[in-house]
């Protein structure tokens, strides 16, 4: 869901080019070990080799790399978390609890509750260009601890003004419409776009008819659209998907954010159009009472990605939504969906929806280095994903470079760090990549400015399991 109104992120993309720069890689060759998920099957012990910011190789055998840095672990070794569908600018707010079950997204929008503990803040606190950098920090860290690498939603509510404020023009998770560290050719140029909604009220003709040329021009890889945030019985979220056909969105290069609202001949329509779909069940369950149906929906061989969409409703990170739709898949999908399936909705298959799977997504040789580390059992890595907290992410890699973990092994850097307190342990965060300073700092300015409207800010991590 998008609580706010925006302007198109193009807008931001065309300031400037000149700072779109990713995180340079590590000089140094990474070497690290433990038991390492790929797609074809999961390697006891192995090895990782980090060049240049991609993975070199994968070895089941002790490399031979001069000069290299090695981490040498007992942990699991997966790919990053790709979140799809994300408002990490409200990650600062503290939990929302409805009332109620709402009918769509339009009537908790419009609630004076909402405004007051959510809406009205949110949208005032980004209009600053500091405090919108701090609410950036806060939500890249809340999403570092929970394995996330890639996200999708960062994006202010009006343009900044030029050059680019650092905070976005710097890479530590990968910001996908705005700054992802992909087309260096054209830095700035996202190829994936959000769009608030299909109805005149989210969405005008004149930007309807923009998104449709710059799909038809092969400009984006990905438009991802709320259609069908409702109720099954919701009339108004019933008709969106016919004026999501009738505006010719619909499409291979369309992901539809909920669906919520749709039945069997709707997911037919969409894997016949080679759409795909982006659950977010906890959000869903909290708004509406129910989620969308993903058994019918992967029955008509619909794709499905895994996303928490915000902190207010959904989960922090997407560590917490895959383990909330474990938890819903046991209690109410009858275990329909293995627990790979669902680790594979929050990697692979999102990577595949963006066009992005030759990059990111899955370790494999060539791929950027995009990686965490967890502890848990080698021999049954994805059921330690559904009992893990954020304590347990040891190391997280982006474009090769140690991010945020546990200490010991963040010290096998040359990095200047932050200690960072994560469900009761210390965690050290890469300060070299985070310019606006230091965490700490940031949730000391944005406990002030949240004072204002005598709200509290939230918890950086969940540590509920």
């Amino acid at each position: 869901m998008i609580p706010v109104s925006r302007r198109w992120l193009g807008v931001v993309c065309l300031i400037t080019v000149c700072l779109c720069q990713p995180i340079e890689a590590q000089d140094r060759t990474i070497v690290v070990s433990g038991t390492v998920v790929t797609p074809q099957r999961v390697l006891n012990k192995a090895w990782v080799v980090i060049k240049q910011g991609r993975i070199s190789r994968i070895s089941e055998e002790v490399p031979k790399e001069e000069n290299a840095i090695v981490v040498n672990t007992n942990d699991l070794i997966f790919p990053g978390f790709i979140d799809l569908h994300n408002h990490p600018v409200f990650a600062v707010f503290r939990r929302w609890t409805p009332p109620k079950p709402f009918n769509n997204r339009y009537e908790w929008r419009s609630s004076d509750e909402y405004r007051k503990k959510v809406g009205t803040p949110g949208s005032e606190l980004q209009v600053d260009e500091q405090s919108f950098c701090d609410l950036t920090q806060f939500a890249e860290v809340q999403a570092l601890t929970g394995g996330t690498t890639s996200f999708s939603g960062m994006f202010p509510r009006r343009a900044p003004a030029a050059p680019l404020p650092d905070c976005l023009s710097h890479l530590a998770v990968r910001k996908l419409d705005m700054h992802s560290g992909f087309y260096l050719a054209e830095p700035g140029h996202e190829r994936v776009q959000n769009v608030l909604g299909v109805t005149p009220r989210d969405l005008s003709d004149v930007a309807a008819d923009e998104v449709v040329r710059k799909l038809t021009g092969n400009e984006l890889d990905l438009v991802l659209i709320h259609v069908a945030e409702g109720a099954a019985a919701d009339l108004e979220s019933n008709l969106e998907f016919g004026l999501l056909q009738w505006r010719a969105l619909l499409g291979p290069r369309t992901a539809i954010i909920h669906g919520v609202a749709f039945g069997k001949n709707d997911f037919r329509k969409i894997r016949s159009a080679a759409s795909s779909i982006v659950w977010s069940p906890r959000s869903n369950m909290e708004l509406y009472g129910s989620t969308t149906d993903v058994i019918t929906a992967f029955r008509e061989g619909v794709s499905i990605a895994l996303a928490p969409d915000w902190s207010p409703t959904g989960s922090r990170n997407m560590l917490a939504e895959l383990q909330y739709a474990a938890q819903l898949n046991k209690d109410r999908l009858g275990g329909f969906f293995t627990n790979q399936q669902l680790f594979e909705m929050a990697t692979s298959i999102p990577a595949r929806i963006a066009r992005i799977d030759d990059k990111v997504g899955t370790i494999q040789q060539g791929l950027f280095a995009d990686l965490f580390l967890l502890r848990g059992d080698a021999t049954r890595p994805f059921d330690s994903l559904m009992r893990a907290t954020p304590k347990d992410v040891n190391l997280v890699f982006v474009n090769g470079v140690p991010i945020y973990g546990d200490p010991k092994l963040m010290g096998t850097f040359s990095v200047k760090t932050e200690p960072v307190t994560v469900c009761y342990e210390t965690k050290s965060l890469n300060l070299d990549v985070m310019p606006n300073g230091r965490l700490s700092d940031t949730q000391g300015r944005i406990s002030q400015r949240l004072k204002t409207y005598q709200l509290e800010l939230a918890k950086l991590d969940d540590c509920s399991n």
